[in-house]
């Protein structure tokens, strides 16, 4: 069975793929669900075929000039490598979509999750909130109360309440999210990295492998759960191969998780280009490391081993001694 997805307008193909089996009366309906499911997840989701597609025809656009549904476009690109370059043009883009349709949920989930990053990641924007995460808690919470069967402003939410501090709020919002779209591999992933961070191994693992086996588009930065997995049980091999695929060059934490994954393993290369790239990102961060894992919610002792990685790498830490973690 071939399944062909076309733009109408232009007769180009978007998507296509095959599927061979063994066509017996029993298992008709079978294939029948198994094709809606694998469609489903392919097209509809973020990173999916035709979000992929429409991305290319917002790219390049300045924010004044783009529609709401183009601001989401440029949006999900920005959300695959969190380019700190692009964060300002999302936020203006998205800003203008909620000012022209002040109840679109979809954009104001969006638009908090620009504001959760630009805390989080400490990127500038030029807005005149002075705190980036009570906005995104103020329009993630909007986004719930205008749709609360979406499983986006629930994700939004969710992020929101994380690096707010309140984790079991926020995985009672992405486990909603969850619920309301078992299909939607970005809350699958986010979700399982939240769980990795806590140490909780038999939550995480099943959550990001699946969410990479149905979707292999998504954002690498999700791998940043399965490298702690790997880490935390001494497998540095697998935990180096899986932080090199993170793909979020202005982003810390993928340099963080090869530099302490390259150092276990005496691969000093590239370990110091790795801690190269964080004190390029963030020349403070070794006086940072300690408090910024704790707000991050990473486990005490998971912490303790990546930070004793990086330092071996040759971050110089000048915070607290990692002991000070547990206070």
């Amino acid at each position: 069975m071939d399944v062909l997805l076309v733009e109408a307008a232009s007769g180009r193909s978007v998507w296509a793929e095959a599927f061979k089996r063994d066509l017996r009366p029993s298992e008709i309906i079978a294939l029948r669900n198994e094709v809606a499911n694998r469609v489903a997840r392919t097209l509809a989701q973020p990173y999916g075929a035709i979000h992929s597609d429409r991305a290319q025809d917002a790219d390049g656009n300045p924010p004044e000039t783009l529609g709401s549904y183009a601001a989401l476009l440029l949006f999900y690109a920005y959300w695959r490598t969190f380019d700190r370059e692009m964060i300002e043009a999302v936020r203006v883009g998205l800003e203008r979509a909620v000012a022209t349709e002040p109840d679109y949920a979809e954009a104001l989930a969006c638009l908090s999750l620009v504001y959760s990053n630009a805390f989080r990641f400490r990127h500038p924007v030029n807005a005149p909130d002075p705190d980036p995460l009570d906005r995104a808690l103020a329009l993630a919470d909007r986004a719930v109360e205008l749709a609360p069967g979406s499983s986006w402003a629930r994700y939004a939410l969710g992020v929101a309440r994380w690096f707010a501090g309140d984790v079991p709020a926020a995985l009672d919002a992405l486990e909603a999210g969850r619920r309301l779209n078992p299909n939607d591999t970005t809350i699958l992933a986010d979700l399982g990295q939240r769980y990795a961070m806590l140490a909780r191994w038999d939550d995480a693992v099943p959550l990001l492998e699946e969410s990479y086996a149905t979707n292999p588009r998504q954002p690498g930065s999700y791998r940043i759960g399965l490298f702690l997995y790997h880490y935390a049980h001494d497998r540095f091999g697998e935990a180096l191969a899986e932080a090199r695929r993170v793909d979020a060059p202005q982003v810390l934490y993928g340099h963080v998780a090869v530099a302490a994954a390259a150092a276990e393993l005496g691969h000093a290369d590239e370990a110091a280009e790795a801690v190269a790239a964080i004190r390029g990102l963030d020349p403070d961060y070794g006086a940072r490391i300690v408090a910024d894992l704790r707000s991050r919610h990473v486990a005490p002792d998971l912490a303790r081993r990546i930070i004793a990685g990086v330092e071996r790498a040759g971050l110089p830490i000048t915070a607290p001694a990692p002991g000070t973690l547990a206070s």
